[in-house]
């Protein structure tokens, strides 16, 4: 998904056609399709998230996964 957004989402065209297709709406929204349920976990802003989120992992993913199984 990030190298999707990185080589489509370069313009302010191409972002919003990602995260409209992609990224989460409501229910309500003409916008809304069944597959973004799924599909918007793994949308990523920018390298930056990516690397937070990995360093969370890294940091409480070890823990959790002993005190959860």
């Amino acid at each position: 998904m990030f190298l999707l957004k990185m080589t489509f989402g370069t313009d302010d065209l191409g972002r919003n056609i990602l995260d409209n297709t992609l990224g989460l709406h409501a229910l309500d929204s003409p916008l809304f399709k069944p597959w973004q349920v799924v599909s918007h976990m793994f949308m990523h802003g920018d390298i930056g998230h990516i690397f937070l989120n990995m360093f969370a992992l890294f940091m409480f993913g070890g823990p959790i996964e002993r005190l959860w199984g």
